[in-house]
């Protein structure tokens, strides 16, 4: 940055840098095109679950909607919804991909009474310093801010897929949901909506965010080198990258 290899973007050079939500520009850098954002959510197959809510004796032969009461809406209830039809949820392994991931960190997020800010850089640097963790520093970080999340996710365990058959990526864990092997999975937003159009994933999946704390997301963005040949074209495709109607068809046709 310092050598001016990349060039600073600003309102005058992209005028539809305007368009993006301010939270966003704030945790990006100045040289950042942030074109693109998504997040994990929660897919479940409507149908499915249909027969799945049939079969417990839930809802009555014959019907055809599922009441709002019979999909979690918050952490816990999920949780516990898991437990109430065990099998017909799963999420992938946490280090194979962010859909596994993000859902790890919920918990984490859960076990600590939804505090975000404990987890920024300068609560870290406050309690910790910025040396190496001592191994004592090590228990004291687990203990506080871990141990907690460890037991929510080993108590859900025998309640998942074949009591914690964890898959491997996302497209295991898809495949699963379209074998119709689990009604309810965690996904990103744009493989979701992708996977749909394509057919990859049935007509009849529902998505839904949890309300009480989203699960995390992030955000896909350029940047531009002050050496480009064409440096007036690439701030022009940036631009029309950013404007409202390209950005209505990266929500309709990426996700």
């Amino acid at each position: 940055m310092e050598a001016g290899l990349w060039l600073e973007i600003t309102e005058e050079n992209v005028p539809n840098l305007s368009n993006v939500n301010p939270a966003v520009l704030a945790g990006a850098s100045d040289f950042s095109i942030p074109y693109r954002g998504s997040q994990v959510i929660l897919a479940y197959n409507e149908e499915l679950l249909l027969e799945v809510l049939i079969e417990a004796g839930d809802l009555e032969e014959g019907a055809m909607e599922i009441p709002a009461e019979f999909i979690p809406s918050t952490f816990p209830e999920l949780m516990a919804w898991a437990c109430e039809y065990p099998g017909q949820f799963i999420y992938p392994r946490p280090d194979t991909t962010g859909a596994g991931r993000e859902f790890v960190t919920r918990a984490i997020l859960e076990a600590n009474g939804l505090d975000t800010d404990a987890f920024t850089q300068d609560a870290f640097v406050d309690q910790f310093g910025t040396g190496e963790l001592s191994n004592e520093q090590l228990q004291e970080l687990n203990d506080t801010y871990f141990a907690g999340a460890w037991d929510i996710l080993n108590e859900v365990e025998p309640c998942l897929y074949n009591e914690g058959e964890y898959p491997s990526g996302s497209g295991a864990t898809g495949r699963l949901f379209a074998d119709e092997l689990v009604s309810m999975i965690s996904i990103w937003s744009d493989q979701a909506l992708q996977n749909v159009a394509l057919g990859v994933l049935p007509d009849s999946t529902r998505f839904i965010q949890l309300e009480d704390l989203p699960m995390v997301g992030g955000y896909a963005a350029s940047t531009l080198p002050t050496t480009a040949s064409n440096l007036e074209g690439a701030l022009a495709l940036a631009d029309f990258l950013l404007s409202s109607e390209m950005q209505e068809a990266v929500v309709r046709d990426i996700g």
